[in-house]
This record gives C-alpha cells, structure tokens and sequence, in this order.
C-alpha cells in the first residue's frame, strides 16, 4: 500500500455502517487490515481470526450465538466450500447478529470492459466461469470470483432468513456509490464515479460512461463490481437506501451522504476532523440564501447535517437534455446560471482579464451540485468557499461539466461558443488549470499518484485497446503501434496540415526526410506547409508502394485511411500526437561500465540547454552525466527557441553550438530541439530515456518537479547534478557587454 490515504480509503466500505458501539464482532482477516482497524476506531469488541479458525468445532461450541457482528472482506472468494464457510458463521452468530459479507462479482462490468480477473490475472475469466483455463492454472489458483445470484444461493442454503444487498461502485476496495437492492440513481452516474482495475492497461472501455444504461435497463444491481451482504438469522434493521462517499478527498474533507428509506438524507462527517466541514457546510448555505440563492432545506442536529430530499432532475441533467433539444432554451438557462453565480457573494472588484472577482467564491456551484425545481437551480454541498475568486472560474467548471466530455454535444452548440459568450476564451488556460487543480487537490491526486497510476485506466490507452481489437494484433503495430515502423529506405509522405500534423513534423523532421505533405483541399496543392509542399494524394497511383511510407497525422483516420488503401498504400502508419510511442531506445547500444566495473545505473541519458558560450560547466554536466548512462543524447535549443523564450539573442549561433557539444567525447548524440515542442515529455516520447540531467539550480521550480512526476509515472527519472557556479555562461555574457573580455 502505497501511503496513507489509500489505507483509509479502503475504510469506504463500512465507514458508514450504523455499528451498534460495544458490540462483540468478530472480523475474519489480519489485524493489519483497514476494516479491522476501522472497526475498532468505531468502539466495537473485536476478535481477529483467520478465516480458517472458525471451523472447529471447539470454537464453534465455545463461541455458539456468541457475536452481534462478524466482518467477512474476500473470504468467501478463497472458502473451498462456501456454503460450509457460511454456516460456520451462521453458527456463530447472535440470534439478532449480522453478518457483513463484501465479495466481487466475477460479472462485474468492469470485467466486460476488458480488467483482469484478480485470481487469474487474465481478461475474461470470470465471466466465462473459468472454463478456458487449465487444469495447471485451476490447481494454482488462491480463490475465485461468483456471481451475485451464486453467493444468494450459498447464503439460503446456509439458512440465514434475510439478506439485503448493496451494489458497491466502482468496487469493494475504493467505495464511492453504495446502493441497497431495488434502489437505482436518480442521476446521471458518469460524473461522479471513477472506476478503479486490477490492471488497467487491459481495459478498453470507459466504464463510468455505461452506467446510465445499466441502470435504465436495470442491470446495476446485478452487474455491480462488488456487493455487500447484510445477512441475518432474524430482520434486517437498517434503512439506508444509499450512501455516497468521498474517502479520496482526506480526513478533513471525508463525508458520507446517506438517503434512508424514511426520506432522510444525512451527511456525516467520517473523521471527528471533518465536522467543523459540516458546520462550514450549514453556514455557507445560510449565506448563500441571504443573497437569494435557492438551497435546499438543511439543519445541523448531532454532527450531522439533514436535508430535504428532493424528487427532481439534477441541474446537470437539466441543462443536458435542453442542449439536445432546445439551445436557445438552453442558452437562456446558462444565462441564469451565470447569474446566480454572479449573485452568490459580493464584488471585490472587476478585473479586465479576469472579470468579476466574487468576495467569497463557492467554487463547487456548479450544475452537478444542484437540483432543478420550480424553474430554478437548488443547490446543495456547498462547502467549498474560497475568498477574493473569480466568478468566471465557477462558471468554466460549470459549462466543462455540462459537456462532460462527450464530443458528441457539440454538434448541438459548441462548447467553446458557450465559453466565448461569456467572455472565458481570452483567459482559457488560466480557467483550466484553476479548475484542474481544484479537482486535482480534492481528489488528493499528489497523495495517490502511484496508485491511481496502478489502478486508474487512462482515456489514451482505452483508445489504443479498442484500436488493437478493431484491426488485430500485427496490424495494430503496423498501423498505430509505431507510424516510423519500416521508414527507412523509403520516401516519407505525410498526409494533413493540422495540430497533429505540426507536431510530427516538428518532432521528426530532423531525423527523417519528408518529401511532402498530402492534403484532400485541392485549394492548397502547390502551397506549402513548414516549408514542405502540399501535394495531391493521387500522384500514390503512379508511384511503386514498396518505395513510400505515408503516416497519418488527421485525427479522424479512418475515411483517409481507407482512400490510401483505395490508392495501392501499403506501408501506412497512423500517427497520434497525444499518444507515447515506443521510442528510439538504442537497444543496440551495449552496457558500459564504471572505472570500479560497476554497471551504470542508467541506459539512456538526456541533457538540453542552449549551451551559448560554451565552457567547462556544461562539460563537467556531460562528463557527470555520461558516467551514470552507457548513451548520452543532448538537445539544444534552436536560435528560433532563444529568441522565443529565453528573450535574447545568441551570442554563438546554432550551426556552431550543436557542432561544439557533438564534438565532446562525453556526448553520444546531438540533436536540435523542436521550437514549440520542447518539453521534457516530448522529447521523452521521441527518445524514451532513462534519466534526464539536469544543474540542481532549477531543481525547485514547478516546471522540473512536475516534468520528474511525469518521468517517473512512465519508468523515467530526472538526476539534478550540483549546482557549480564557477563559470556560466550568465556571467561570461556580463563580462562580454562590460566589455571585459
């Protein structure tokens, strides 16, 4: 477990449970664990057994009708014989006890959208009941998956009287939406539930946005990743219908939302340092009606907050079904939308970029948050109040979350005509990145970087797996595994003049000699492109296909795919600018060795600067560098790049300074970097290195910490070597323009 926070988070699916103080529970599992853990946070008597010691019968005559509670996470899963396992406990059990039984279900969606069975570790699996695997694998196996309808089953035939089940999403492991049989969403699920895998390098389909038609054609209760069982000999006393949590966001910030079947909606806080949040909570909303925002009815009664339970679409949902049906309905709402943000606090002030900048900021007024009733917005869980914000930023998130995401809206009305009506164009990247870090540290994304890493799917990947699944395995590697694939010898075509396009060409135009550039708009052949001509696709019919190698570089392949294909094109590649390819990972290059016959630590290393006014800094960086990589590349910033970013002019031109850092001994490899793609990610993506080097003077700055996360998420790292302050090529150009040297 990689920190802290995933511990609690693992505390989800039981943290809300109404456990009666005191009670004598018996929890089957390691002390260690985090539902152990968290049942004696809650008061309860707890003994910690395996879930092979309840079996003899000296313990269950010793401990007959003897607990009010026992705990089971996974243990039916790994029983050899459930039914046995189950009325082993069912033995053990007060008469008025419950038993809590958590299991996956082996038809959990998320296995249909490609995850590992976690006993198998392969795709599928479960699904079909484990009949393709052999009899090596079965004997090997530690456990496995059942159904929801096979575990009912084994709980009758154990003889408990009652069973109420809870559909667990995303799964048992990262609670966030829990619901009790027969009880479904009222909303649009996609927007608040983030799926979580075995592996999700295997999943091909974004599995939040199946939901809602699971639901619709109710399937929730049956294809749910994981179930809760409350079993009972007698009754089952509880009368929650559903709880959403937010165990991801810290201790502080850790509600529970439960709606009971009495018409009661409670939230909790789910640490004692969370309720000062409730209070926060109830006084935001108290401010927000002073300024006639409509809310929806709360009080505060015993640390908990209790509202109103209301019966009508989701503000969200609201305004998505009018940008389909009706945008000037549509755009009217917004309008208002935007108002009552505007109406929500006081203006401090109007700046000319950033617009209205609100007093207190309720940066979670957003559609999502919000119910629409009696032609208005109803808001709720407005705890989130920043002072001195800009009500445009409020508004950003709101029109993103409408959109959610889903391209297919704009063909109703574009989004970003929404956001230019109101004036959020011009400050575009400031709005997204206020809205991705308030969503980034919420959510506690530093805190789990590893673990979403290992457990989150990632919307590029999804793509390449569906891709994969459309054409096979060879043709996908042909096609998208790598567009460079077999180019050498041949003359290189690129077909389109756009963002992808640009970015190819800057990325590869110095390793590779393209000859021009195809492009469907007549009304551009003869023009060029970045100094590449602009040619008709059809001059492919006169030319021998073995000799040339088009690659892709439009967004919607397909259609141009198929006209190449139509033209005699064999040799095709598909190019995607968001997507790491494999790389130039000079694996011919062999493993060297320190003067102590120590191997290197690193394969491939990376250095980038200007390197104006060379001297014995940079030297000493490349000499550092190259004894801990067999193979050093350095990149070096173009005259164009100086000028553009660095705001000055070279004192040694570019032809010269590339030559001067080729010719030293510790160097491997120079190359030029591309003018506007000159991040450490995009030279990672073309080169694939080990390590990147770099002076520890810019060891601190955001710009290189986050460009090491990035580094290490894909097996990279980034080394800062020493600051030497000796000679620079700062001071060197100081004495130049004092004239000293």
């Amino acid at each position: 477990m990689n920190t802290e926070l995933e511990f609690e988070m693992q505390k989800g699916i039981l943290n809300w449970y109404p456990f009666e103080k005191g009670s004598k529970t018996l929890y089957l599992g390691e002390a260690t664990d985090p539902v152990c853990n968290l049942l004696v946070e809650k008061g309860l008597n707890c003994t910690i057994l395996t879930a092979a010691d309840i079996y003899s019968e000296s313990f269950q005559k010793e401990h007959s009708r003897y607990y009010r509670y026992i705990v089971a996470i996974g243990k039916i899963e790994t029983a050899v014989r459930p039914e046995a396992f189950l009325k082993s406990i069912k033995n053990i059990l007060n008469q008025s006890g419950t038993l809590l039984l958590v299991a996956d279900n082996r038809i959990g969606l998320k296995y249909y959208c490609g995850d590992v069975d976690p006993y198998t570790g392969h795709s599928f699996d479960g699904i079909e009941y484990y009949r393709s695997i052999t009899d090596e694998q079965r004997n090997k196996m530690l456990g496995r998956c059942y159904s929801k309808a096979e575990i009912l089953g084994f709980i009758k035939e154990a003889g408990f009287k009652n069973t109420k089940s809870y559909a667990i999403l995303p799964d048992s492991n990262s609670a966030q939406l829990i619901y009790a049989e027969g009880i479904n969403p009222n909303e649009d699920i996609s927007g608040r539930l983030f799926p979580r895998y075995n592996n999700p390098s295997n999943v091909f389909i974004q599995e939040e946005y199946l939901w809602k038609d699971a639901v619709n054609n109710g399937l929730l209760h049956k294809l749910a990743n994981s179930f809760l069982y409350e079993c009972s000999i007698e009754s089952i006393e509880t009368k929650i219908d559903s709880v959403t949590l937010s165990m991801d966001r810290g201790e502080e910030n850790a509600l529970a939302t439960i709606i009971q079947s009495d018409g009661k909606v409670i939230k909790r806080a789910l640490y004692e340092s969370g309720i000062d949040k409730l209070q926060a909570l109830y006084d935001n909303g108290q401010e927000l009606k002073k300024h006639g925002i409509s809310v929806i009815n709360a009080s505060l009664e015993d640390n908990q907050y209790i509202m109103d339970y209301c019966d009508a679409p989701m503000g969200v949902e609201y305004l998505q079904k009018l940008l389909e049906t009706d945008v000037t309905l549509f755009l009217s709402k917004m309008d208002e939308f935007y108002q009552l943000i505007l109406n929500s606090s006081e203006h401090v002030s109007e700046d000319p970029l950033k617009g209205v900048i609100l007093k207190k900021g309720y940066v979670d007024m957003v559609p999502l948050n919000s119910f629409f009733v009696n032609n208005t917005f109803n808001f709720f869980d407005q705890e989130f109040v920043q002072d001195n914000y800009p009500a445009n930023a409020i508004m950003f998130r709101a029109i993103s979350i409408v959109y959610g995401g889903e391209e297919y809206r704009d063909k109703f009305y574009p989004m970003t005509d929404v956001f230019e009506r109101y004036g959020l164009n011009a400050q575009f990247t400031v709005w997204l990145e206020m809205a991705q870090n308030f969503s980034n540290e919420l959510r506690n994304k530093e805190d789990l970087r590893q673990y979403l890493y290992e457990h989150e799917a990632q919307s590029d990947r999804i793509k390449e797996n569906r891709k994969n699944l459309d054409c096979g395995v060879e043709t996908y590697q042909k096609l998208f595994g790598n567009p460079l694939y077999d180019i050498e010898g041949k003359r290189l075509f690129v077909f389109g003049s756009g963002k992808f396009a640009e970015k190819f060409v800057a990325m590869y135009e110095y390793d590779y000699r393209i000859e021009g550039i195809f492009d469907n708009n007549q009304e551009k052949w003869g023009s060029h492109y970045h100094g590449y001509p602009i040619l008709s696709p059809e001059i492919l019919r006169e030319m021998n296909p073995s000799e040339y190698k088009v690659v892709i570089c439009i967004k919607n392949y397909e259609p141009v795919l198929k006209q190449l294909y139509a033209l005699g094109a064999q040799n095709i590649g598909v190019y995607d600018n968001k997507y790491v390819y494999p790389g130039r990972q000079a694996l011919y290059i062999p493993k060297t060795y320190r003067e102590n016959g120590e191997p290197k630590p690193y394969h491939i290393g990376y250095c980038a600067g200007v390197y104006d006014l060379y001297h014995i800094g940079h030297v000493n960086i490349f000499r550092r560098a190259k004894e801990m990589c067999d193979y050093l590349i350095v990149g070096v910033v173009s005259d164009e790049g100086v000028r553009e970013f660095k705001h000055t002019e070279p004192y040694i031109p570019f032809a010269e300074r590339i030559e001067m850092v080729r010719s030293c001994r510790f160097v491997d490899e120079a190359v030029k970097i591309p003018l506007y793609y000159n991040w450490t990610i995009e030279a990672f993506e073309k080169y694939h290195f080990d390590c990147q080097f770099s002076g520890s003077d810019y060891e601190h700055e955001d710009y290189w910490m986050n460009a090491r996360d990035y580094l290490r998420a894909h097996g990279s790292d980034m080394y800062f070597f020493p600051y030497t302050p000796q000679t620079s090529s700062t001071k060197l150009k100081a004495l130049i323009d004092r004239g000293l040297v």
